[in-house]
């Protein structure tokens, strides 16, 4: 009867053993000595820029997508067999706020 559990006993206590690692050593570098110019850096204070300057060049903003581009959008989402978001942005008429669809987002399904 001692026999039958000392197979498994065995077994187990062998699985469960630690694997080897084996350790490289990288050869140490030689320290480079400082001199007194490459510790003295010079500090750059920051330059304020004006909203004119801080502008992206050939960037006029988001643009608005026409119903043929959202729906379009919206196959390609579907055929690849994910979720269509469209993100809107609100834009100001003299009516009051309107949301103006600007870009379609392929969401996977949960």
């Amino acid at each position: 009867m001692n026999k039958i559990w000392l197979l498994p006993l065995v077994l187990v206590v062998g699985c469960a053993s630690k694997p080897q690692f084996v350790e490289i050593e990288r050869p140490v570098e030689k320290p480079v000595p400082l001199t007194q110019s490459a510790v003295t850096l010079p500090v750059q204070t920051p330059v304020a820029l004006s909203v004119e300057d801080a502008k992206i060049a050939n960037y006029t903003g988001p643009v608005a997508l026409n119903r043929s581009d959202v729906i379009g959008g919206s196959r390609d989402c579907i055929n690849a067999k994910m979720k269509p978001t469209v993100e809107y942005l609100a834009q100001k008429t003299g009516k009051g706020v309107v949301m103006v669809p600007v870009n379609v987002h392929c969401d996977p399904f949960k």
